[in-house]
């Protein structure tokens, strides 16, 4: 019992000389190395939420959201991965405006694709039948007016209306909502016009003045897609985005494509605004409700931690930036020859010498589309006489059903995995 009595001082002696210099190693580790704790607490979170990156992807590209700049960051990573792509037969339109249907495609009935990133109007189904199973959905929504006078000007609506902006501006404010939205079915024709985020989403002009169809439509497209990006939030968006895909920060860098000089844009009054926003009823409500689901993703993603990984977002993408854009300049003529480019537009001007990491982020949709179409038709078609021969058929199914979904899909329909 003595010995063991001796012992005890001696074993705490030692603890606490133990527990000291374990002690003085940390403070001199916080003063002189603090980016250590960082990497360990950044590894202890990658290791608690290691996730699969997604590769079968529907984004449902409505037009003038800033659309075609989400649309590169997806080719740009699936081209990288050599991921497959619903591809229409010719220029980058899926049948738009009729629904979707798995014969626009092509070669649609030879294997299920990886990316449908091209403009089509929506159907779920169709869109299901030709995408690799649990596929991502994506759109993204744009405040309406701007949108309004954004498509008014670049497709220039005016001689399809028949008025300019200001007179039908003026058609409209003295007008009580339901007479403007009747208005607004009025001047819906072909494909482009009002409520065209709905109308591309699979909405129904005749429905617009329908208010339990509209709020059913909302529904619809709430429980059907993953996430719906809204413009004027795009950082945001963007940040949720990577989260819902599982992938890294280059992978989201994201330029603008396709968008307008701003000598070509509009700046709208006030009470111009209101009165666009009550001519595009149905795109109204659509905002307003993704507006605040895009607040409630924020909420339980984290306020901080979304401010934070939107200043990372900032940083990488002008890293990329200042890398490989030199200049923005207005469309050249001789670059119109060879693919329809808009003349409203700009167009990202690359560094001399830039690295070939640079070359898809400075690509247009035009382009990069051809590229992805032959880079396909290597791997799936064995020659050229077959390449031809599958283009001459879908023209064919075209030509013999030209409406090929005269029926548009029941916008109350419960979600489904068909």
């Amino acid at each position: 019992m003595i010995v063991k009595a001796r012992q005890r001082p001696r074993k705490l002696r030692k603890c606490l000389l133990a527990c000291a210099i374990l002690a003085a190693f940390l403070v001199i580790l916080s003063v002189y190395c603090p980016q250590g704790w960082v990497t360990i607490k950044e590894a202890h979170a990658s290791a608690q939420m290691t996730c699969r990156p997604r590769r079968s992807i529907c984004f449902l590209k409505t037009h003038k959201c800033a659309s075609s700049s989400v649309q590169n960051l997806l080719m740009r990573y699936g081209d990288r991965n050599n991921l497959s792509f619903v591809l229409p037969p010719r220029n980058n339109y899926l049948g738009h405006p009729k629904h979707f249907n798995r014969r626009m495609a092509l070669d649609y009935d030879a294997r299920r694709y990886d990316m449908l990133v091209h403009h089509s109007r929506f159907h779920e189904r169709e869109m299901r039948a030709v995408l690799a199973p649990d596929p991502v959905f994506v759109t993204i929504v744009r405040e309406p007016a701007s949108l309004f006078e954004s498509i008014f000007s670049y497709y220039a609506l005016e001689r399809k209306f028949g008025r300019p902006l200001n007179v039908l501006y003026r058609s409209i404010i003295d007008s009580d909502v339901s007479s403007t939205v009747d208005l607004g079915v009025r001047f819906f024709r072909g494909k482009i016009g009002t409520n065209q985020m709905s109308f591309d989403l699979g909405f129904e002009p005749d429905q617009f003045l329908n208010a339990s169809a509209v709020e059913g439509f909302v529904r619809y497209i709430d429980t059907t897609f993953d996430l719906v990006m809204v413009a004027e939030r795009m950082n945001e968006s963007l940040v949720l985005l990577r989260h819902l895909l599982c992938w890294d920060w280059d992978d989201v860098v994201m330029f603008k494509m396709n968008e307008r000089n701003k000598k070509y844009k509009k700046r709208l009054k006030p009470e111009e605004l209101e009165g666009l926003r009550k001519l595009n009823a149905v795109d109204s409500e659509l905002y307003r409700y993704f507006t605040r689901r895009l607040d409630e993703r924020i909420a339980a993603f984290g306020r901080d931690r979304m401010a934070a990984e939107v200043e990372k977002l900032v940083n990488n993408t002008n890293k990329w930036y200042y890398r490989c854009v030199e200049d923005v300049t207005p469309v050249r003529r001789n670059q119109r020859k060879k693919f329809w480019v808009n003349p409203k537009v700009m167009r990202l001007k690359g560094r001399e010498g830039n690295p070939e990491e640079c070359r898809g982020l400075l690509t247009e949709e035009l382009s990069f589309t051809d590229h992805l179409r032959r880079k396909q038709q290597r791997v799936t078609m064995t020659n050229v006489t077959t390449s031809a021969a599958n283009t001459e058929s879908w023209s064919a199914t075209v030509r013999r059903d030209p409406y090929i979904i005269p029926v548009s899909p029941d916008i109350r329909a419960p979600r489904s995995n068909s």
